[in-house]
């Protein structure tokens, strides 16, 4: 492992933020691995850094994320829509790195408070 960063970008296929965080990742040099739950939408930018999962079954990859976090030295994992956030914030407990709390993210999501 080398003293670059790295990050996961939870990148729902139907996002309009995207090319933004890819812009951000290359700019700063950083490892990226990206999860999606569509495979054409980056198989061709990130073929070995891209897993491709149901957001609802993330506990199935695990394994895989964890090695990736390991080799890589991870820092952050960051869900770019909303979507995506309750599951970054899950990832970020389960893998040791600093994040909000589920519940908090949770609540972000009910318009009513």
């Amino acid at each position: 492992m080398d003293n670059s960063s790295a990050v996961i970008l939870i990148i729902p296929s139907a996002s309009y933020r995207t090319s933004a965080f890819i812009n951000a990742v290359e700019k700063l040099d950083l490892k990226v691995l990206v999860i999606s739950d569509k495979s054409q939408v980056f198989s061709g930018k990130y073929p070995d850094n891209l897993i491709i999962m149901n957001f609802h079954h993330w506990k199935d990859r695990l394994d895989e994320i964890s090695e990736w976090a390991e080799r890589n030295g991870l820092k952050a994992v960051i869900g770019v829509d909303e979507e995506s956030i309750v599951l970054a914030a899950n990832l970020s407990n389960y893998l040791q790195v600093e994040h909000n709390p589920v519940e908090s993210v949770l609540l972000t999501k009910d318009k009513y408070l």
